[in-house]
């Protein structure tokens, strides 16, 4: 007889509220404040609810100017940026005005001149520009970068104008950019702006709507011609930059929604309005982006450099307060301090850091770590949760990020005395811990020990005239109920097969390696296989990911907690996908030493490519199956399964983050053939499910854990599923010692015992059901025993 994984699901299901937000981009003022503190003390108590949400913060950003490149000295200043700071957008900028396309390529715009246009995207100006993006693209920025073609456009095209007979040449000059980033550099961005400011002459064009409405549309009509697309990322126009809000949206805006086709091809509207006041005109406009720049510091213009002019940066940060309660993109102008080629005034050149041109280094500013305390505390995918009115003395705003955990409260104090806050928490998990840092006139970035968490209630003491921000962990970091005694034998190892660190859920987000330990011990797993993309470049970040694909267990592990990098394969048949298509599904590879970007039509061949490198392998996404015969293609269908299952190239069989019937039903049918190929579940994770709210258990067999023993229990049966994250087990014994994986030898016809324990830590419903040769032959509630002939 033959006795394989066990399989349970609760059929109660819980469906989440989805919030539908639109996005704001909004560039911020940084203005100072004189600051004083005082020792006097103010009351103030709030109540912050956690099941009142409002919009989802889809992440930080900054403007980049890759002119400074300079060999790599620019690296540091992005490190910063991207890794300390945890911005995940960026705007690069590219001017147009000189070393561009100074000389016609050729005479007709519909041919381009790749010899001349070759040559061109290797000189040192746009060596720079790719070195930026490249390296932006190594920190998993892609579905926020974005590439802004800003100044004048080429002198014989008419500078600070575009000639009515030069529009297609202007877009085949962009075009060709577009398509040399894509298809030579392999650089991956996801939006460009086609110009700068177009209804003023100081940073951008003269340009009124129709003819912004026809260079639109000139450029939707060659993008799809022009292939330029790789993977899912495909690129998205932005509307140029309206200096006047009022201009934009009555001029401007209207026009260019009025034609379906520019609209097909467009992101955002970019609304830039100078001295924005936030919730004000901005209320109706949130469906676009709208920069604002910085005002009022002294910054280089030409290569020259003069200090900053500001005491403090609470005005700056107490913009963002009133951004973030509307919006859910922030993104600040600029990022350090540098020269463009195109004018500027000085008061336009204030950056986060500054740059020394003598010893050609780049200095952080203390706007930089004072609005740090927002961009690092506030993760992307963060709610903004309800909190009740604390008066005009104190801003507070509230997060809370389900996935991650992290509970942030920021704001600023506006008086000069100290306020004692209390605050009353609801509809949160517990909080143990909190920390607090904040920033007045005479500090940055202190933390203070003046706060404390007693059940529901917290206690801080605000400075006065401070920017403060308080951050803990939440006791539960995903929705899996985390509890002291777990369902399952000693021995046995819950895990996740199927996690990503990008999340669909949130835009743009990455999640970090240091948050990998974390989510899994909210969700209480042992070992969690982190894939790697190695398809259609699908999955944020993959480039990031791919090389530490390598055999050994992340540097994050530690004992009773494996994170080890392996990969997903897939090339799906249809969606917006270009290029190179496949029907294989896809595919898990666990155990591999190597990984990298491979395509084949066929399944067969990558499944054999993972065997050389002794992997386990496997189809996931089983649920897909639907209980059809499959008529129509999909991006996930596992078509290929019965195929490589009696070809023996596969070793399991995976559903993940929405199971159902369809699957466990596809794996009778594969076993009532004779084929015993693995069962297990992953989530998909974070992207769909939360980590752990679907696991695998892998019976080791007393031996100690490691990551090749727990995929090898997958390959072998040894597993028991769950789809009801770590609050049950099922435990299954035939003849007394013989569990999931293990053969019994029955000479001829003979009859077993089998004997069924379903543990859970919390009260659920349900039934057991045996099911020999296809067929449920005893069923019963938690505990039963079963004595039944089973030919097998």
């Amino acid at each position: 007889m033959e006795n394989h994984a066990s399989h349970f699901r609760n059929r109660q299901k819980n469906i989440p509220a989805i919030i539908l937000i639109n996005c704001l981009l909004i560039y911020l003022v940084i203005q100072g404040v004189s600051c004083q503190n005082s020792d006097s003390k103010k009351s103030l108590s709030v109540e912050i609810d956690g099941a009142e949400r409002f919009q989802q913060i889809h992440g930080f950003g900054v403007s980049v100017n890759p002119e400074i490149w300079n060999n790599t000295e620019l690296l540091p200043a992005l490190d910063i940026l991207t890794d300390s700071m945890n911005f995940i957008i960026c705007k690069v900028n590219v001017e147009m005005g000189s070393g561009f396309e100074d000389l016609n390529d050729n005479g007709d715009p519909f041919n381009m001149n790749w010899n001349y246009y070759n040559k061109l995207y290797e000189t040192p100006k746009f060596q720079k520009i790719w070195n930026t993006l490249e390296h932006l693209n190594k920190h998993a920025i892609m579905y926020g970068l974005f590439v802004d073609f800003t100044g004048a456009v080429p002198e014989w095209m008419g500078k600070n104008k575009i000639s009515p007979e030069y529009e297609d040449e202007f877009v085949e000059m962009e075009l060709s950019f577009l398509m040399y980033a894509w298809r030579v550099r392999k650089l991956y961005f996801a939006y460009f702006t086609p110009l700068n400011l177009a209804d003023t002459q100081d940073e951008g064009l003269s340009i009124d709507a129709h003819q912004l409405t026809r260079l639109m549309r000139k450029l939707a009509d060659r993008i799809d011609k022009a292939e330029l697309q790789f993977s899912l990322i495909e690129p998205k126009m932005v509307v140029p930059d309206i200096s006047s809000t009022k201009n934009g949206t009555i001029k401007f805006i209207a026009e260019i929604l009025a034609d379906s086709v520019i609209m097909a091809k467009v992101a955002h509207a970019n609304l830039d309005h100078t001295g924005f006041s936030p919730g004000t005109e901005s209320n109706h406009l949130s469906a676009y982006w709208q920069p604002s720049l910085t005002s009022g510091y002294n910054g280089p213009d030409n290569g020259k450099m003069t200090g900053p002019k500001y005491k403090s940066t609470g005005e700056c940060v107490n913009n963002l307060f009133q951004l973030l309660k509307n919006g859910s993109y922030a993104v600040i102008w600029e990022g350090f301090s540098n020269p463009y080629e195109h004018p500027h005034s000085e008061s336009d050149h204030d950056g986060l850091m500054s740059y020394d041109e003598t010893t050609r280094s780049f200095s952080p500013k203390e706007q930089l770590y004072t609005i740090s305390q927002i961009t690092k505390n506030v993760f992307p995918g963060s709610y903004r949760i309800g909190t009740s009115d604390p008066g005009k003395d104190l801003e507070l705003l509230s997060f809370h990020d389900p996935y991650s955990g992290r509970f942030t409260i920021t704001g600023s104090n506006k008086t000069s005395s100290t306020i004692n806050l209390k605050g009353f928490l609801k509809n949160l998990p517990s909080i143990s811990y909190l920390e607090m840092v904040y920033t007045d006139s005479l500090n940055v970035l202190p933390k203070s020990g003046d706060i404390s968490v007693n059940g529901n209630m917290l206690t801080a003491y605000i400075p006065g005239n401070s920017i403060y921000s308080i951050s803990g962990i939440t006791s539960t970091v995903t929705t899996v109920t985390i509890a002291s005694q777990r369902p399952e034998p000693s021995g046995w190892y819950a895990g996740d097969p199927h996690v990503h660190r990008y999340n669909c859920n949130k835009i743009f987000s990455f999640i970090p390696e240091t948050d990998l330990i974390t989510l899994m011990e909210g969700a209480d797993l042992a070992v969690i296989s982190v894939s790697a993309d190695v398809g259609n470049g699908e999955g944020v970040g993959f480039e990031v990911d791919l090389p530490k694909v390598n055999g050994t267990d992340a540097p994050q592990s530690k004992p009773g907690r494996i994170v080890h990098y392996d990969a997903e394969w897939h090339f799906d048949p249809v969606g917006n996908v270009v290029g190179n298509k496949a029907l294989g599904g896809h595919l898990i590879l666990l155990g591999l030493k190597e990984a990298h970007v491979i395509w084949d039509e066929s399944a067969y061949k990558i499944l054999e490519w993972g065997r050389k490198q002794d992997a386990i392998r496997g189809f996931v996404h089983m649920q897909y199956l639907d209980d059809t015969i499959v008529n129509e293609l999909s991006c996930c269908t596992p078509i290929e399964y019965p195929v490589e299952t009696a070809l023996g190239t596969i070793d399991f069989l995976m559903e993940d983050h929405w199971p159902n019937d369809a699957a466990i039903n596809a794996y009778y049918k594969i076993l009532n053939c004779g084929f015993r190929p693995g069962w297990c579940a992953g989530t998909d994770g974070p992207c769909l499910r939360p980590l752990g709210s679907v696991l695998t258990y892998v019976d080791i067999k007393d031996q100690p854990l490691t990551y090749r023993r727990w995929i090898e229990g997958i390959k072998n049966g040894r597993t028991v599923v769950a789809t009801n994250g770590h609050t049950e087990f099922l435990d299954l014994k035939v003849s007394n010692d013989f569990g999931p994986g293990d053969e019994v030898a029955i000479k001829d016809e003979g009859t077993v015992n089998v004997n069924v324990v379903w543990t859970a830590i919390v009260e659920l419903s349900g039934r057991i059901e045996l099911v020999c040769n296809g067929k449920v032959v005893a069923t019963s509630g938690r505990y039963f025993q079963a004595r039944r002939a089973c030919n097998s």
